[in-house]
Order: C-alpha cells, then sequence, then structure tokens
C-alpha cells in the first residue's frame, strides 16, 4: 500500500533496516491521529519483534476498529499460519480475498493453507491464479514444484523447481527441492548432484546433508550415508529426521533394532509428534516382540496427523494388526474405514468408468512384487498359463522402477506390461481404464507398494483382491477376495467388507523350483534328533507362541529349534532371542538361529527340518508352501480369519488334516506326539514326495483351471 506519510515511511526505513526497537519508538512517538495503516504497521513491528500474541492482539483491534481493511486480515492469517493454526488463518485470508481484488498476498498464503492441509488440487488453483497477477515469483513456482511432487507429477515437479532456480539461481533450498524428485524417481547420481549444489551455496544447510544421506542409504553406501547424516548432525543436532533416518540405517546396515529404538526415541523426545517416527518404532518393537508397546505407536503415528504422510502410517498400522493376538474386528475396520475415506483423488477431469464387453477376457495384475519375491513365486505359475490359453489377455501393471530377472520373465507373458512408478495417480487411472478390463485383481493390499487408492476409483469391470494380501481390504470398490472353503468360514466373527469368491481347491500355488533336492530320508534318522523349524518373519512370533514351542522342546529330548531369518545376522539380536528361551528353560545349544539365505539355499536347508512349527495369529504363507515344496510337514494353529487360517487350507488340501489345531493344548500335543512317531514322519514326507505336484497347490496347470472356472461365475 502506497503510504504518503512521512513519519510513517520513516518507521518503514527502520523496519528495513531491522532497527526494530527504534521503529516501534517512533510509531509510539508518532503524533497522528489513529488510521487502519498506523494501526496495523503496530502489528507488523510487534510481529517483527516475535511477540506474536501481542501483535495479534493489536490485529483484532485494528479489524474492530477498521473492518473494511484488508492487510489487517492478511497480517494476522500468517501469524496464525505460521503457528498451524490453518482453519483460523483460512479464514482471515478468504477475508482478506474478498475485501480486495487480486491481493496477490493473501492469496499466495491461502493457497499454503490449502497445501499444507493436503488440499493439492485447490492449492494448485490459487497458486495458478497467483500466476496470473504475477509471474515472476520463484517462491510461487517453488510451492507449485510442492504440490506436483506430493502428486508424483514428477515432470511438472521438475519444471516449476527449474523455473524457480532461474528466477532466483542462489536458492538452496529450490536446489534440495529439485534434488528430492530425483531421489524419488531414483535418480541417485542427479539427486546427488542438486544436493551438493546446495550444500555448495550454503554449507550451513542441515537438510541438504540429511537427503544426502538418504540417497547414499539406498545406494547402498552405508559409510558415505553415516557420514552426512553425522554432518547435519554437527550443523543442528536437534534436527528429528536425522535421528529417524539414523534408525532406518541401522535397520538396514544390520538389523539393530535395539540401537534404532534407541534413535527413534531420540527423535520423538524432540518431536513428540513425529508421526514416522511413532510408525517406525512400532514396526520395530514387533521384531522384539513386544506388542502392547508397537500398538501404543502405531496410534501415535495417527493420532492428529494431517501430514501428507498420514495415509502411509494408516496403512502400515492396518497391516500389522495382523501380527497382533488381541486386535477386534471392529478396531480393525475402523481403521480401514479411516483410510478409505481419505483416498481423495480430484477425479472431476474423468469420467466415470464407462465398460464395454470385450471378446477376450482382459484380466490386469496389479503389484509391486513382480520380481524376487514371495508374491512373485505364487502367482508366476498362474501367469504363463494364462498366457497360452487363447480365451484371455492379461496385463501386467508394476509398481516399482527396479525390474529384476523375474520382472523380465513376467513382461514375456503379459500382453502388455505397465510401469507405474513413476505416474500421477490420476494418470494410472486414465491409462488403466483405456484398456476396459474385465476385471482387475490388486496383489498388495495394504502392503509396500499398495495401489488401492486406485482400485477405490473403479479401473474395470469387477475388482478383485488376492494373494499379496490374506485378509479384508475394507476399500469401496473393491468387490472380491479370492479364497477357498477353508479360509473363508460361516463362523461368526469372520467378517469381509469384499464378496468372498471361493475357488476349487486351495486359495494359492506355488512354484516349486527346478533346482532343489528333496531328501528322500526324514533328519531326525541320520540326526538321532527331532528339528523343528521355523523361517517365518519373526514378527509373527509372539510371547504366547514362544511359551508353545519351549514347552513342546522341552517334552521331546534333545530337539533342536532351528529359526532363520535375515534379523540373525544382527548378534545382539541372537542374543535377545536366547535369553527369552532361556527364561523359558530352554539352553542355547538347543537353538539353531541362522540368518537368510538365497532363495534355493534357503529352500535346501529345508532338508534339515523334520517338522515345522507356524506362527500364529498370522500364518506362514508362501514359508508355509516351501516348507511343503521341500516335503517338510507343518503344523498349524486355526484362527478366525484368513490370515490365520492359511495353514488350515493348505494342510486340507493337502489331505494332512490331522496336522491343524484349533487350540494351543492340542499344537503342544501334537508338537510331541508327532515328533515321537517317526514312522509317522516317514509316512508322511513319503507321501509328500508322491502327493504335493498332483494338487493345485504345486501344480499350476490344475489351479488354473479351478481359477478359470471361478471368475467365469463373476463375468
Amino acid at each position: 500500500m502506497a503510504i504518503d506519510s512521512s513519519g510513517v515511511n520513516h518507521i518503514i526505513n527502520l523496519l528495513q533496516s531491522n532497527k526494530l526497537d527504534q521503529s516501534l519508538e517512533a510509531l509510539i512517538n508518532l503524533k497522528i491521529i489513529s488510521s487502519p495503516v498506523y494501526e496495523n504497521l503496530h502489528g507488523i513491528i510487534l510481529a517483527r519483534k516475535s511477540l506474536y500474541d501481542e501483535a495479534k492482539t493489536q490485529f483484532n483491534k485494528t479489524i474492530e476498529l477498521y473492518p473494511d481493511f484488508p492487510d489487517a486480515y492478511y497480517n494476522l492469517g500468517t501469524i496464525l499460519l505460521n503457528e498451524k493454526k490453518y482453519q483460523e488463518a483460512e479464514n482471515f485470508f478468504k477475508k482478506a480475498i474478498n475485501l480486495r481484488e487480486n491481493y496477490y498476498e493473501a492469496m499466495f498464503n491461502f493457497g499454503n493453507v490449502l497445501r499444507l492441509t493436503n488440499r493439492i488440487s485447490e492449492a494448485i488453483n490459487i497458486y495458478y491464479d497467483c500466476k496470473r497477477i504475477r509471474n515472476d515469483d520463484f517462491e510461487l513456482y517453488n510451492v507449485l514444484a510442492i504440490c506436483y511432487l506430493s502428486r508424483k507429477s514428477y515432470k511438472l515437479a521438475i519444471e516449476y523447481f527449474n523455473k524457480a532456480i532461474s528466477l532466483k539461481p542462489d536458492s538452496y533450498e529450490i536446489y534440495n527441492n529439485l534434488g528430492l524428485v530425483y531421489y524419488e524417481m531414483e535418480e541417485f547420481n542427479s539427486a546427488i548432484h542438486l544436493l551438493d549444489q546446495a550444500i555448495y551455496i550454503n554449507p550451513s544447510f542441515a537438510e541438504a546433508y540429511l537427503n544426502a544421506g538418504n540417497v547414499y542409504r539406498d545406494l547402498k553406501d552405508f559409510d558415505k550415508s553415516k557420514i552426512k547424516y553425522d554432518q547435519a548432525l554437527a550443523i543442528n543436532n536437534n534436527l528429528h529426521q536425522v535421528y529417524y533416518n539414523l534408525a532406518k540405517l541401522k535397520l538396514d546396515l544390520k538389523k539393530d533394532f535395539f540401537g534404532a529404538i534407541n534413535d527413534l526415541n531420540h527423535a520423538i523426545s524432540l518431536n513428540p509428534n513425529y508421526h514416522l517416527a511413532h510408525s517406525l518404532i512400532a514396526s520395530a518393537y514387533l521384531q522384539i516382540l513386544d506388542q502392547d508397546k508397537a500398538k501404543f505407536h502405531f496410534e501415535k503415528s495417527i493420532n492428529k496427523n494431517n501430514d501428507d504422510n498420514y495415509n502411509f502410517c494408516l496403512s502400515s498400522y492396518i497391516f500389522n494388526t495382523n501380527y497382533f493376538l488381541n486386535f477386534s474386528v471392529n478396531e480393525y475396520f475402523s481403521l480401514t474405514k479411516n483410510l478409505n475415506d481419505n483416498f481423495i483423488l480430484n477425479i472431476s477431469a474423468l469420467d466415470t468408468f464407462k465398460y464395454k464387453k470385450n471378446n477376450k477376457i482382459k484380466i490386469g495384475f496389479f503389484s509391486s512384487d513382480f520380481s524376487d519375491h514371495a508374491v512373485a513365486y505364487q502367482i508366476i505359475g498362474l501367469i504363463k498359463c494364462l498366457s497360452k490359453d487363447d480365451r484371455f489377455e492379461i496385463y501386467g501393471f508394476y509398481n516399482k522402477l527396479k525390474e529384476d530377472i523375474i520382472s523380465i520373465e513376467f513382461k514375456k507373458y503379459f500382453k502388455k506390461w505397465f510401469n507405474l512408478f513413476l505416474l500421477p495417480d490420476l494418470d494410472i487411472i486414465s491409462l488403466v481404464r483405456n484398456e476396459n478390463l474385465d476385471i482387475a485383481f490388486d496383489l498388495s493390499g495394504h502392503t509396500s507398494g499398495s495401489l488401492l487408492n486406485i482400485f477405490r476409483y473403479r479401473i474395470a469391470d469387477k475388482q478383485i483382491t488376492w494373494c499379496g494380501y490374506l485378509n479384508s481390504t475394507g476399500i469401496t470398490n473393491l468387490d472380491f477376495i479370492l479364497g477357498d472353503k477353508f479360509v473363508f468360514s460361516n463362523k461368526e466373527g469372520i467378517v469381509f467388507s469384499e464378496k468372498k469368491l471361493e475357488i476349487g481347491n486351495c486359495w494359492t500355488n506355488l512354484k516349486i523350483s527346478s533346482n532343489l533336492n528333496v531328501t528322500s530320508e526324514i533328519p531326525a534318522i541320520m540326526n538321532g534328533f527331532i528339528t523343528f523349524g521355523s523361517f517365518n518373519n519373526l514378527a509373527k512370533i509372539n510371547d504366547q507362541l514362544l511359551q508353545s514351542w519351549s514347552k513342546i522342546l522341552l517334552s521331546v529330548e534333545n530337539s533342536i529349534l532351528y529359526l532363520k531369518n535375515v534379523n540373525f545376522k544382527n548378534l545382539d539380536y541372537q542374543k535377545f532371542f536366547i535369553k527369552k528361551f532361556e527364561k523359558l528353560g530352554i539352553n542355547k545349544n538347543r537353538l539353531i538361529l541362522e540368518k537368510d539365505s538365497l532363495r534355493d539355499e534357503l529352500l535346501n536347508c529345508y532338508n534339515r527340518v523334520d517338522i515345522a512349527l507356524d506362527t500364529y495369529p498370522y500364518n506362514g504363507g508362501t514359508t508355509t508352501l516351501e516348507a511343503y515344496s521341500m516335503c517338510v510337514p507343518v503344523l498349524t494353529l486355526v484362527g478366525q480369519n484368513f490370515i490365520s487360517r492359511c495353514g488350515y487350507s493348505i494342510n486340507s488340501n493337502l489331505g494332512l488334516n490331522k496336522w491343524s489345531c484349533f487350540t494351543y493344548d492340542e499344537y503342544i500335543e501334537k508338537g510331541i506326539s508327532f515328533s515321537k512317531d517317526l514312522k509317522l514322519l516317514d509316512e508322511v514326507k513319503k507321501y509328500l514326495i508322491q502327493k504335493r505336484t498332483k494338487t493345485s497347490l504345486f501344480n499350476s496347470d490344475i489351479f488354473t483351471e479351478d481359477f478359470i472356472a471361478i471368475i467365469k461365475t463373476i463375468l
């Protein structure tokens, strides 16, 4: 606003010279009658002196005296914005904009409120309105780019960050932001170059060191990653994000859960509302079998979380509930409802999906696991069989950038292959709808790389969840969940948001590796003792299960428990598990704790196992199938949802019903009695050698027939 008063101009000059006390004194001594400019300037000086409560009082006074003066609304809104009081700030910015046409500053900050409250589409619209008023503001292009980055619109994000840099070449923050785009795109060398440029411009910019540390961590250059984190802390040892990422480094490098928990607790002490840290520490507590602390921190991760990581934290919580011994159906669906409701995309630009019946049946499979992953080994046999059937056209939609030898094999079988990783959600919806699929299969559920937000908006005539997540998703427009009569039950308490699609035999199939030899003799005959084994994810283990295993070991003389998992590469973690068992009366000499191996080597390790012990309530899926592929029987506990009935289904389909238990006592009793009956174990092994490839579990042709039969019922 142009100001003619020489006294006021003098005060403004003092403000611009950062002479705050002198400017306040000059204002007080200014002998003029109250005016909106005078009152507003008083508030500005107080705000510049960080006297924010007094400044807010002054701006409110200005508004009361001069209700049509827009600058007071704008200035009060700006303080509230900085205090993260977004709703109040929004109201004042709207008032300022209504009072002054094309009020750029108020519009810009209103856009910031929308962006910071995850109303990205609305924010972009406001920023474009700002651009029509001024097209030379580097900060405007920076925030536009941030919006597009949040939507994975990488091309536009890069364009606008580069425009911002052209207007302000010395902005280290924008170089840092542009580096983050390339980091998300996994173009790590470009990311490092830009982050180095940010550091060159401002060697004291701690965030750039932090981000460079993250890039080096993903490059598996852990030494450089640690150096960058240390440099960030040398500049600012209260930067809570560094401790979070140091924890991730410790987990990636050596599965140091205890060190990671210490770092995460420190991060949370610096920022109690650090939701990502709460989510990660919850997962870490699950790995050390502390379900109470895990649940506490998962709750914290979603409490008062208005950040753009809310969906990530909530989806992580939903997935991990499957490990909990006591988590009610109502609690579970309350979480999935929140996630479902938060999948908000601006699809007004897209028509409702209009399906036209195809000549051939077009099926799309969606996953981030078309690679060396458990899901891939369960579906590749089916995909290969379908590719040979002229009645079908199959499409692969892959949500990971990197491809491996397994990905390359998958690509041979699909009519079309799409890599979705770099595409914004709206572009994915448009792309998939254009293929006019009869059926879309979600193979991820609430696991990493999930595309549930895409399924939420209907991309095929029929939508089915299967294989990758063995529970109800709770997400709108997922029409069916594929299972069998054993994982589905009419008992009260087993609830699905989807309709149950019941396949003829078993819900799954596994490709048996051709590089393996199954020993014909049970290990106990050669060893003189029984070897129990579990190669499951250790988060599936809990104290009640450990007690059951220990009771079995104590009752079976000289028996051994063989656990195999990546976590055991950490010696402290081994000691932790040994202590857990020693408290239950099991000497460490009766434990084999071994780190993971490449898949074929891991499978060969089953030749050392007599009986595999399943986990509960999260049963083994692929792990159980792999044990049976090596002709090792699996003793399982049966629960009340899909994920705790997987072992029951596999056992039943193999004709080994006696190996399924419905109480802990039965599980312990059979673990003891079966292990003492070597004749039984020998007969079961010989039976499996003859039987397994004749079932849908390990015969892809049989499974494919079942699969085709059931999907025809919904077309």
